[in-house]
């Protein structure tokens, strides 16, 4: 069955003889089979971007794949941003979501894939930020624990570095600083 098929097969099978058939009407028959379309989605999500700060944006991209045997058609991904990250742009969606995206695909070919890239900008320090897509078709899937996955980054918190005149400087005042207690206290 060509993997664009859906709906209603008919199979027929005739008889025939070199002798008379007394009843022609019987030498045929049909069976008919619906056929559902059926494709395997998995999504793989991956970030190029696993350690960044705050202020810095994040690139996801998403991978949906299409193990078939069917087209998928209506495909959606809906992608959770973490908090601590807001939406800058996308592309692959058939609109250009704010918030919280959710991108139309489209349609999926059996064998094929499609590839969707979010970009994100960090405002929140906050360590590990873990972002969650998932993706859905109209179409039955039968195997839905490879229609989700997840890509993290590791929030750095960049602390400033002195250079060696700054760090003498720094010294020299805490000394002083010390000195006058010191005086104060006596």
């Amino acid at each position: 069955i060509d993997p664009a098929t859906i709906g209603d097969i008919t199979n027929t099978a005739t008889v025939s003889a070199t002798t008379t058939d007394p009843n022609a009407a019987n030498d045929s028959a049909s069976a008919t089979t619906t056929v559902g379309a059926e494709a395997d989605l998995a999504l793989t999500k991956t970030t190029t971007t696993p350690v960044v700060g705050l202020g810095d944006q994040v690139v996801y991209e998403l991978v949906v794949d299409n193990a078939g045997p069917s087209d998928a058609t209506n495909v959606v991904i809906t992608d959770t941003m973490p908090a601590g990250q807001v939406l800058v742009d996308t592309t692959g969606c058939a609109e250009d979501p704010t918030g919280v995206p959710t991108c139309t695909v489209g349609t999926v070919a059996a064998g094929a894939s499609a590839l969707v890239t979010i970009v994100t900008e960090v405002t929140a320090a906050s360590g590990f930020q873990l972002n969650t897509a998932s993706v859905t078709s109209d179409v039955t899937d039968g195997a839905v624990a490879n229609n989700a996955s997840s890509a993290g980054v590791s929030i750095a918190v960049i602390v400033p570095a002195l250079n060696r005149w700054a760090l003498m400087l720094l010294a020299l005042m805490l000394a002083i600083v010390g000195w006058i207690g010191l005086r104060r206290a006596i």
